[in-house]
């Protein structure tokens, strides 16, 4: 299934077509295995799958985990971004949204998507599978105010936290410096 030019499939293609281009410069052909193994996991590393822009994503990602998390429906939900998250997603359309835009919209819909799609709760495709029910239920949590930004100040460049509560739990959860990596989950206060 193609995602903005990049597929699940060709990321190990590219990988290879990136390296096999490099290695033919003459610098390059006596490079240390140990030195071209670690370039090859860095592209590994960098080199994923998204549906659309990649804040957006992470912001669904960590919305997502929250929404697994909760068990039940959020009475509200906080996304608190470093200023650069902000910038980046405030005017941008979030992927297969029906045109819904920013971060209170990622949001809804991720936790939306986690409540129902657990497989891929973790990584920038969460968006992938949203409904058409689901694009009017967030519509609706966005109309009550149920989800709102917050500007963390002080932060890495790349900072998401998603806390999220219903009369019954609160869940917190952090993604920091890369758009899938999850560095907190707490569930009624206990780190888990």
């Amino acid at each position: 299934k193609k995602k903005d030019g990049l597929t699940q499939n060709n990321i190990s293609d590219i990988i290879s077509n990136i390296i096999r281009r490099i290695s033919t410069r003459t610098e390059v052909r006596f490079m240390d295995k140990k030195l071209y193994e670690e370039f090859k996991e860095i592209l590994r590393s960098e080199l994923v799958p998204a549906l659309g822009c990649t804040e957006p994503g992470a912001i669904a990602c960590a919305a997502a985990e929250a929404g697994k998390l909760l068990k039940g429906e959020p009475d509200s939900v906080e996304i608190w971004c470093s200023g650069n998250i902000i910038k980046n997603v405030k005017g941008v359309t979030v992927p297969n949204s029906g045109g819904m835009r920013g971060i209170e919209a990622a949001a809804a819909l991720g936790i939306l998507a986690g409540q129902s799609d657990t497989e891929k709760s973790k990584d920038l495709e969460i968006l992938s599978s949203i409904t058409q029910s689901q694009i009017a239920e967030a519509k609706e949590m966005i109309e009550k105010d149920i989800c709102v930004c917050r500007l963390k100040e002080d932060t890495p460049n790349l900072y998401i936290k998603v806390i999220a509560k219903n009369k019954d739990h609160e869940v917190q959860v952090t993604v920091e410096e890369s758009h899938t990596n999850i560095v907190s989950r707490v569930v009624d206060g206990r780190e888990l």
